[in-house]
């Protein structure tokens, strides 16, 4: 998916337009209106139009600067989560409503049982080649297991960059209910549940693709999950 290029705030859109703006007619006014030409007048104007570019460049590459940050932000609560954790700490700045999201566990999905390899990472990454914008809210056992440098490394930059946030964790109730905490706290517009437990939904937004353990996730998860996301 292509990156927006980068804008500057609207105050400062405001602010560098009015100093264009006050160059020209000063400008104008020092070669054609005034009784001979006043090169002071004229040079100032020149100097003035010269900083105000280097304003926006400066503006620009702020607003370059946030746009990164916020491509990566990363929820606020650290690794590893527990129950006194926030849904507002757990979901990040990124999380959208308006992309279609997956609630990822690991074992049994990514890696058969009994195995961490994680050799079925490139089977699952086919989604984002057909369907980008995809984000991911991390549901697996890793999200209270590990600490963050560790999943990391564990699933890679590419695969890490995808997640928008973990499901909370709660030692008296299931995976289902951990899920929909999030989704009421924001419910996207089309997700699917990727899980090699029984995970159950009644949201009609909503697909629960279970694998099996001891296989991984399959093509036709796969294909289905793209079917269903595009």
């Amino acid at each position: 998916m292509s990156k927006s290029r980068p804008r500057m705030s609207t105050k400062n859109f405001i602010l560098t337009t009015i100093i264009d703006v006050a160059v020209f007619l000063v400008g104008y006014y020092a070669l054609f209106w005034h009784p001979i030409i006043n090169w002071k007048l004229f040079a100032g104007a020149v100097v003035t139009f010269l900083f105000n570019r280097f304003l926006i460049k400066t503006f620009i590459e702020a607003a370059n600067r946030v746009n990164e940050n916020d491509e990566y932000a990363q929820p606020t609560a650290p690794l590893p989560l527990n129950e006194g954790h926030q849904i507002q700490e757990i979901v990040s700045s990124r999380y959208s409503t308006s992309r279609p999201t997956i609630f990822l566990a690991i074992h049994g999905v990514l890696h058969r049982n009994q195995n961490e390899s994680l050799e079925l990472k490139q089977t699952f990454m086919e989604i984002f080649q057909a369907v980008p914008n995809v984000q991911i809210v991390l549901s697996s056992d890793w999200r209270s297991d590990c600490d963050e440098p560790w999943l990391k490394r564990k699933l890679g930059i590419d695969l890490f960059s995808k997640i928008v946030g973990y499901t909370p964790v709660s030692l008296e109730h299931d995976r289902s209910f951990e899920i929909e905490r999030v989704l009421q706290y924001k419910n996207p517009i089309k997700f699917v549940i990727l899980d090699a437990e029984k995970v159950t939904t009644d949201r009609p937004n909503g697909l629960v693709i279970r694998t099996e353990g001891y296989k991984g996730i399959e093509q036709k998860h796969i294909d289905a999950i793209i079917d269903y996301l595009k």
